[in-house]
């Protein structure tokens, strides 16, 4: 009976640990960014054929989404002025800049706040007219890179779990019409179930390119997006899974005790 009133206290205690800690670990960051070279839009078009920029619809826009669904900050200028846009919730830092070199889009977690996923993006886009048919190829640098380390044990979610995405693309295609070309390049951040350090980079070029035909207007569109997803047990849940473990330890001691077998 003692042995049993001992393991019951010291069930109890880790519960109250796993619920009173803080959730700000000595040793977790996961870092995402991707930035678009808007400065080394080059194009490329067949003899013949030219074209001229309208600005009528040129737009630089930023924006952040919390949890998948809940925008949660974004600002868009018209005739490709600069943006700058930051916010900071709970342990999520995220920053998006699109200027006349770059788009640049980054999150950094350094604790565990109250929703799980969040994306920055920045786009750029412009509408021009094509004199002449022919072919047109648009080419754009771009960098994508994450680094994360989280040390679980520092954590009062051990089971904490991370990944990512950092995405830059390109896209062609008739204003309110159709897609005609479209580059999308993807980095992944491994999901990691607990503690993990790593690092991936990746630079190269995204292309888009068609057959354009004479007095058409067309939109040429950059994308640069970062994607960071953490998720960890609520509170709510290690407190049923340690009351079903009292639970469990409760019946096997009332079986044993029907037996005469009380330790």
């Amino acid at each position: 009976m003692k042995s049993f009133k001992v393991q019951a206290s010291l069930l109890l205690l880790a519960m109250s640990l796993l619920l009173s800690a803080s959730a700000h670990g000595d040793q977790f960051n996961v870092f995402a960014n991707a930035t678009t070279f808007w400065d080394t839009l080059t194009v490329r078009t067949d003899p013949g054929v030219s074209i001229t920029w309208l600005g009528t619809s040129n737009l630089t826009s930023c924006g952040q989404n919390l949890d998948g669904t809940v925008g949660v900050g974004g600002q868009s200028i018209p005739n490709w002025n600069p943006v700058s846009l930051s916010t900071q919730i709970g342990g999520l830092a995220a920053f998006g800049e699109a200027t006349t070199q770059n788009l640049s889009s980054t999150l950094d977690w350094t604790a565990y706040p109250p929703a799980g996923t969040s994306e920055m993006g920045c786009l750029r886009q412009g509408n021009f007219l094509v004199t002449g048919s022919g072919n047109v190829t648009f080419t754009i640098d771009y960098s994508l890179a994450a680094n994360r380390l989280v040390n679980a044990s520092s954590l009062p979610y051990p089971r904490i779990e991370t990944s990512g995405v950092m995405e830059a693309d390109l896209l062609l295609f008739i204003p309110f019409v159709q897609g005609l070309s479209n580059s999308q390049n993807f980095m992944f951040l491994p999901h990691a179930d607990g503690s993990v350090n790593d690092s991936l980079s990746q630079t190269g070029m995204a292309t888009a390119s068609s057959y354009l035909t004479n007095g058409q207007t067309y939109w040429i569109r950059a994308d640069s997006d970062s994607f960071v997803s953490v998720v960890a047990p609520e509170p709510s849940s290690l407190a049923l899974l340690g009351f079903g473990l009292f639970g469990m330890v409760l019946g096997t001691r009332g079986r044993n005790g029907l037996n005469g077998k009380w330790l």
